[in-house]
C-alpha cells in the first residue's frame, strides 16, 4: 500500500509551508549575494520515516538547498554547510526539520559544471 501511494505522487511535488518559507527568506537574508538560491521539499520522499514523523509538519521534514554564492569562494564544503546550518538553524529548531541536504557551489563552479 505504502509503495503504491509513493508511485502515484509526482517526483516533482513541492509543498512550501512555513518552514520552507522561513528557511528560504533566512537564506536569502544571510546569503544576498547568491546567483542561485533553490529550495525543494523532498519529504515526500520520506513518508512514514521516523524521522518524517517527528518534524511538526510531517510535509515539511526534509528539505534540500542549493546554493550558488561567491561568499563560498575560500570556503571548503564542510565549512560552508556549517555556515548555512548556523543560518536556518532557529528555523530547523522551531520546525523540528529531520533532514537538510545541501548542494553549495561559488559562482566558478556552477559555471565548470555545465
Amino acid at each position: 500500500m505504502w509503495r503504491r501511494a509513493m508511485l502515484q505522487r509526482p517526483l516533482n511535488q513541492s509543498v512550501e509551508g512555513p518552514a520552507f518559507t522561513a528557511i528560504r527568506a533566512r537564506l536569502q537574508q544571510s546569503i544576498p549575494d547568491a546567483t542561485h538560491l533553490q529550495l525543494y521539499n523532498d519529504s515526500f520522499k520520506h513518508a512514514g520515516h521516523g524521522g518524517n514523523l517527528d518534524a511538526r509538519d510531517s510535509n515539511e521534514s526534509h528539505i534540500r538547498v542549493e546554493v550558488t554564492a561567491q561568499r563560498f569562494s575560500g570556503m571548503k564544503t564542510l565549512q560552508r554547510h556549517r555556515f548555512i546550518l548556523r543560518e536556518i538553524k532557529d528555523e530547523m529548531d522551531k520546525y523540528k526539520i529531520h533532514a537538510i541536504q545541501m548542494v553549495t557551489k561559488t559562482p566558478e563552479e556552477a559555471e565548470r559544471a555545465t
